[in-house]
């Protein structure tokens, strides 16, 4: 079985997590309130709240990434795109490496009667 390399397989950072909570916040209600305030405005409010925040925050940092990557590509086309890299000969090299990796290849390290 041997290994494929994509060309055009980078990584892609992270992405965040799903939308949607583990535990819905209106399970809050079945709490007993500790103060003056009633379970929906002890428990739930706040953690609707805090969601629909992060919610919002989350949507601003991902337009300010867009637009720096949009502002990376127009000024610096090459960079954006990342290195290319080549063969001795010039050539684009195929994959992101240009030497296949070997497990425990010291052939560059001992010389074995080469000359």
């Amino acid at each position: 079985m041997g290994f494929v390399e994509t060309p055009g397989a980078f990584a892609q950072g992270f992405t965040g997590y799903g939308s949607t909570p583990t535990l819905s916040p209106w399970l809050g209600l079945t709490n007993r309130p500790t103060g003056s305030l009633d379970s929906y405005n002890q428990y739930v409010r706040p953690q609707l709240e805090m969601q629909r925040a992060l919610s919002m925050q989350q949507s601003q940092i991902n337009r300010q990434g867009a637009v720096q990557q949009d502002m990376l590509r127009r000024s610096n086309p090459g960079v954006a795109a990342g290195p290319q890299l080549r063969t001795q000969s010039g050539a684009p090299a195929v994959g992101r490496f240009s030497q296949a990796a070997t497990f425990r290849n010291y052939s560059h390290y001992y010389n074995f009667g080469r000359r």
